[in-house]
Formats: C-alpha cells, structure tokens, sequence
C-alpha cells in the first residue's frame, strides 16, 4: 500500500511538473530555476548565519575559527550545498542536449571562473555577491555567443576568454593592493 502511494505521489509530481512547464506563459524552465536559485541563495547569503559563515570562512579562515565557526562542518555544508547545485545544472545541461554524459560539462570551466570573477568574486575569497556573479555569467554568456556569431575559432575563443580572465584577475588583485 505505501508502494502504491508512493508511485501515485511522485506520478501526480511528475505530471504536474510537466504541465506547470508547459503552461507557463512561454517563461523556459531553466529561466524559472535561474530565478529562483538566485533569489534563494541571495537570500541565504545575506540574510542567515549559513552565509555570513561562508563569507567569514571565504575572508579569512583563521579569524573564523576564533570567532567559534564551526569550520569543517560549515565546509561541509557548502560542499553539500554545492554538490545539489551542479546536480540542478546537470539536468538542466542534459535536458539541453539532450541525453546525459560525464563529458557534457568539459570546456564550461573557464567560462565559470571568468564568470565569478567578472561579476566581483575575490580570488582572495570573502568577497561577491550572488547578483554579481548572474552579471558575470551574462558577461560571458554574451562574449561567447559574440564569439560564435563571428565564427571565430574555437582555440581563438578559447584565447579570448583566458584574456578576459587575466584581466580580470589583475584588476581584482591591482583593486585589492591599492584600497
């Protein structure tokens, strides 16, 4: 009986997901999942004692530890948190292309650090906000498309997108020296 219970449950979940992705005034779904991802984690960034860890970690470990953060267990958390994360953007990237690989993601990692950067993430850590890294990812959504548009080849956007990072290192660090 709990069997069947189950199965109708997660049968009326699927079937409501999907019509609620369907009738959803043309909004794509992985739009909706930004939006509430977003919202979500500004939220627990800013406003609970989860985030405030995070930042003092991420600034400087040491103080962190003094001031009674429980260290290893707020980095676990984030790695919890982080591993739920990539799981959401795996299903979205697999229902882009269609079918589910290990490879998918492969050549993403530079685009994902330019992004942090670009949108005010310190390479020091501590420091970023989640709307910051959104403009980052746009920044370099829209480099790439740019990119693409111009048929530039894929070692040459490659090329680009590294220089984009450095630069964007460099002010970080020239930025961080002189305040």
């Amino acid at each position: 009986a709990l069997e069947l219970v189950t199965t109708v449950f997660f049968s009326l979940l699927v079937i409501g997901y999907v019509y609620w992705v369907n009738q959803y005034r043309g909004i794509q779904t992985p739009v909706l999942l930004l939006a509430i991802t977003a919202i979500i984690m500004a939220y627990v960034s800013n406003n609970t004692r989860f985030g405030r860890y995070a930042y003092a970690i991420g600034g400087n470990r040491e103080a962190a530890r003094l001031s009674g953060i429980n260290i290893r267990r707020s980095i676990f958390l984030i790695f919890i948190l982080m591993g739920l994360l990539s799981g959401i953007a795996g299903i979205v990237l697999a229902s882009y292309v269609g079918y589910g690989t290990t490879a998918a993601g492969q050549g993403y990692e530079l685009d994902a650090i330019a992004s942090a950067i670009l949108g005010g993430t310190s390479t020091l850590g501590g420091v970023g906000t989640v709307f910051g890294a959104l403009i980052g990812s746009l920044i370099m959504s829209s480099l790439t498309t740019g990119l693409q548009m111009l048929n530039v080849a894929p070692a040459w956007q490659y090329l680009v997108k590294g220089g984009v990072l450095v630069l964007a290192v460099y002010a970080d660090v020239y930025f961080k020296r002189n305040r």
